[in-house]
């Protein structure tokens, strides 16, 4: 948790306060981004509805390559890019969320495969390759190519109750 505490950054969503339930499970206080996630406002978008804030592809594009930098700028990776990770509000623009499976760079080999599996490399699924940075922006190229085509990445290759 020492490392959340530390990303006090505009592209990060800030960790305001952390508590532990009776049972020793973590609570962790963030800030409100009041407009939901990525995949909330994209599904607004294609039900043409309309959403809380208005975004251009290019700054959502440019506001998750920001929080990418940043994080790797602390020698970290997420490890879990994907749409419901990205949080958007009215005041705060765009975030990037959910650092519970963050890591060090330094770490390897990083063969536990962690994410999401829509939104991993194909030679991470297969045990093939390490979880390293070349697999991290392959999940933001996901990313960018579902939020231009709209379409669910490698849809043939998953089950159909696999998140979106």
């Amino acid at each position: 948790m020492e490392v959340y505490h530390r990303l006090n950054l505009p592209y990060i969503v800030n960790l305001l306060a952390t508590s532990k339930t009776d049972n020793g499970m973590p609570i962790f206080a963030v800030e409100y981004m009041d407009s939901g996630n990525l995949r909330q406002y994209l599904d607004k978008k294609l039900k043409q509805e309309p959403a809380h804030v208005e975004f251009l592809k290019v700054e959502i594009a440019w506001a998750i390559a920001n929080g990418i930098s940043q994080i790797h700028y602390l020698g970290k990776l997420h490890r879990d890019l994907k749409f419901a990770n990205i949080l958007v509000s009215t005041t705060k623009y765009i975030k990037l969320a959910d650092f519970g499976q963050m890591c060090d760079i330094s770490l390897s080999p990083m063969t536990e495969r962690q994410g999401t599996i829509r939104w991993m490399t194909p030679l991470v699924l297969a045990n093939k390759e390490e979880y390293c940075r070349a697999a991290y922006i392959y999940s933001f190229g996901v990313i960018l190519t579902k939020f231009d085509t709209l379409e669910v990445p490698l849809k043939d290759l998953f089950r159909s109750d696999i998140e979106k």
